[in-house]
């Protein structure tokens, strides 16, 4: 997964003069996003041992991991 905010993508589609409104500049962001910024990536699933992506501390599998005690 891919994060970013509406002004870095805004900027992203001024300087490559791509249209916002269009799916494929939103697709061509978020892989220059994976590119440029590694480390702010997240793979999907997260590793079952892992820590879970909302950020609450606990093991994945033990948090969003199992949807039906959520």
């Amino acid at each position: 997964m891919v994060t970013g905010i509406l002004t870095d993508f805004q900027a992203y589609a001024q300087r490559t003069g791509s249209d916002p409104a269009n799916q494929k500049t939103r697709q061509n962001y978020g892989e220059w996003r994976a590119t440029a910024h590694p480390d702010q990536t997240l793979l999907w699933p997260p590793a079952r041992n892992g820590p879970c992506w909302c950020d609450s501390g606990r093991e994945y599998k033990k948090c969003c991991g199992t949807p039906a005690k959520n």
